[in-house]
């Protein structure tokens, strides 16, 4: 670790837990935006719309028990899968992370989405069906 990366570490160990929460979250959008490719048209349109109706509170919400319920009833095993997340408030304000890290899963969701290429083992197109297509 450099003097400057060292530096930074030990003005961030200084501010509040929350703040210390949004600072590796926004370093951690800084990596995911450059490890991305950038979203299609389509795609783009559909983000924007799903914002609108969520800001005019018509956008249809999944609760996260059920959102991770209908994600591990897809994957073998996935009934095993549940105890490697959790959510806690003291964690990265409780968004659901990879279980004993700061890893969030919003964040490799991203990454999966994003067709992101510094994941080990990532396709080279990700598997999607006909669901999480725009409409």
């Amino acid at each position: 670790m450099n003097d400057e990366i060292a530096a930074l570490v030990a003005a961030a160990a200084r501010l509040p837990a929350a703040e210390r929460h949004e600072l590796i979250e926004a370093i951690a959008d800084t990596l995911a935006d450059e490890a991305c490719e950038p979203l299609s048209s389509e795609w783009k349109a559909e983000l924007e719309r799903r914002v609108a109706e969520s800001d005019a509170g018509i956008g249809e919400t999944v609760p996260w028990e059920t959102v991770l319920a209908e994600a591990l009833a897809r994957v073998p095993h996935g009934d095993q899968l549940d105890r490697l997340i959790e959510s806690d408030p003291a964690v990265m304000l409780g968004k659901p992370v990879i279980r004993g890290t700061r890893i969030t899963v919003e964040l490799i969701l991203r990454k999966l989405e994003g067709r992101c290429t510094d994941l080990p083992g990532q396709p080279e197109s990700p598997i999607r069906d006909d669901k999480s297509k725009p409409t």
